[in-house]
């Protein structure tokens, strides 16, 4: 077919479909078989983020009832590492800033930073979600 073919509806191709010009689509396209393209294909931002929301997060109206979570919700290994590592953080600037007080050296606004981020973490971190 030579022209352009405009379809606002579920297209099916039975066979191999050769296209010779631009082909647009305004909505989903599913594709069974392999796919090849001649030309760089250009997704504008707007359509890639839609279809990052509904096809991954779960926006879709099809989609309504599912609650996504990250896989980072379920694992407590990362959640004891990364709480150890900021509990090492505030014990070692706490450390660091009495051993300096001791020798009456100034305490680095750098270490009471880091610390206060650490403890602002771990608040964070056991906070209650929701």
């Amino acid at each position: 077919m030579k022209g352009r073919s405009e379809a606002t509806g579920p297209v099916e191709a039975t066979g191999p479909v050769e296209a010779t010009g631009p082909v647009e689509a305004t909505g989903p396209v599913e594709a069974t078989g392999p796919v090849e393209a001649t030309e760089p294909v250009e997704e504008s931002g707007e359509d890639w983020n839609k279809t990052i929301e509904n096809d991954f997060i779960g926006n879709s109206d099809s989609n309504k009832d599912v609650k996504v979570e990250p896989a980072f919700f379920s694992d407590i290994w990362l959640y004891r590492i990364v709480a150890s590592s900021l509990c090492v953080i505030v014990i070692i600037c706490v450390i660091g800033s009495i051993i300096l007080a001791f020798y009456d050296l100034n305490i680095p606004e750098l270490l009471i930073a880091i610390g206060s981020a650490a403890v602002a973490a771990l608040a964070g971190l056991f906070g209650k979600k929701g």
